[in-house]
């Protein structure tokens, strides 16, 4: 694989170059939104969305069922040269009964155990391959999953700690490696929905509820005092599907199935959820309470998406707005990497042209970045770009326009 590659290459240029000088963990891993993004696209549904997920997960789990079975056949070391420490034989002697395979490999070499536990761990990964995913994700029965990184890393390491640097310095250390970056679920999968299928979504709640009869007339102000009331209650008790129109009712869905995806297969398979045509505090507000409501509220990064001209020039003003907000604060406190932010180069050159556009865009990264020093919050910024989107912001050919491109290090493909 190139990440475990470029991962070592830059680890030799820094032990040459810069000795002492350490890379931060998992400097540069994947994130998509394909699948996620369900902005103008009706045909992303939860159900694709949950299948999204389940391919990622179906891929990663594969490439190290792969590397696991290779490296069974690779470390072949006897146990009379290498005895097996206590921790590794107490880890052996727990695996539930073995897969007929490994049976085959413990009788035919009953002194090579680094072999079998490897072999246990390529076992455990065809069985978890095999987990039905979708449907568990689509559904309210109750499942876990099946194994988790760490279930594989602890032994691993052990390994790597006790074989000699000849036997771990090749494959089993590129191995290690992968698990590290991809874990089992690939890549990160982005959400982005757009502000107003949140808002009529929340809408048929309310009106449902009794709370708001008409929310979506109300004024920004307004919604925010509302939203901000319900933030500081318990989370009412709601059907599985709320709402009077499909559209509402697969709105809650989404919410429900990231609740679901963290819940059973952990937080990190789930990106931040980014609301498109952001033009106030209240458009993040109804994002933060659905989520709260979903029981997925936790760590969840929400990034507001400003694309006009008139929505860029107000960006900071919106950041500050929510930052005094002690219900935001209270969220923001759950998301250790800070406050991202996303700019949109496609409707602000709709709206302005090209270089009103990239002037709104420069003043509007400036004045949030300031905002979120004054307030000391972290600030991570990303950009969405088209075709017709700054030249600059791909190849650096004329005319060029490149993929979208966070500025964080996450990269994401064209919409």
């Amino acid at each position: 694989m190139a990440l475990p590659e470029i991962y070592a290459n830059l680890e030799q240029a820094l032990a040459k170059y810069y000795p002492g000088l350490q890379p931060g963990h998992n400097w540069f891993q994947l994130a998509s939104w394909i699948g996620g993004d369900r902005d103008g696209n009706p045909y992303v549904t939860a159900e694709v969305t949950a299948e999204t997920l389940h391919l990622h997960r179906g891929l990663a789990i594969e490439n190290h069922r792969q590397a696991m079975q290779d490296l069974s056949r690779r470390l072949s070391i006897s146990a009379r040269h290498i005895p097996l420490p206590a921790d590794l034989k107490a880890w052996l002697d727990s695996q539930p009964p073995f897969q007929p395979h490994a049976t085959q490999i413990q009788k035919r070499y009953p002194m090579e155990p680094y072999r079998l536990i490897l072999a246990l761990l390529a076992d455990e990964l065809a069985e978890a391959s095999r987990d039905e995913m979708k449907t568990h994700l689509l559904s309210q029965a109750t499942h876990s999953a099946r194994i988790r990184k760490q279930d594989l890393l602890q032994p691993l390491q052990e390994l790597a700690a006790v074989l000699p640097p000849a036997a771990i310095g090749g494959k089993l250390k590129t191995t290690l490696r992968q698990l590290e970056i991809f874990d089992l679920y690939g890549a990160r999968l982005d959400i982005r929905e757009d502000s107003s299928r949140i808002n009529s979504a929340l809408a048929e709640i309310f009106r449902a509820l009794g709370i708001a009869p008409d929310y979506q007339s109300l004024n920004p102000l307004s919604r925010q005092d509302l939203l901000c009331q319900y933030l500081q209650q318990p989370a009412p008790r709601l059907a599985q599907h709320p709402g009077v129109s499909p559209e509402s009712a697969e709105t809650w869905a989404l919410f429900q199935l990231i609740h679901r995806t963290r819940t059973v297969y952990g937080e990190e398979l789930i990106g931040p959820f980014i609301v498109s045509m952001t033009h106030c505090t209240a458009d993040i507000l109804a994002v933060l309470l659905m989520a709260r409501w979903s029981g997925c509220a936790s760590n969840l990064q929400i990034v507001p998406l400003f694309e006009t001209i008139q929505d860029l020039a107000a960006a900071a003003s919106v950041m500050e707005e929510l930052f005094n907000l002690a219900e935001y604060q209270a969220h923001l406190a759950t998301c250790p990497d800070g406050q991202m932010v996303m700019i949109g180069y496609s409707d602000s050159n709709k709206d302005g042209g090209f270089t009103m556009s990239n002037w709104a865009l420069y003043e509007a990264q400036e004045a949030v970045s300031a905002i979120c020093s004054s307030y000391k919050v972290p600030f991570n910024p990303f950009s969405r770009a088209r075709r017709h989107s700054s030249p600059w912001r791909g190849s650096g050919q004329p005319g060029h326009p490149g993929p979208a491109r966070r500025l964080s290090g996450r990269s994401l493909p064209p919409d």
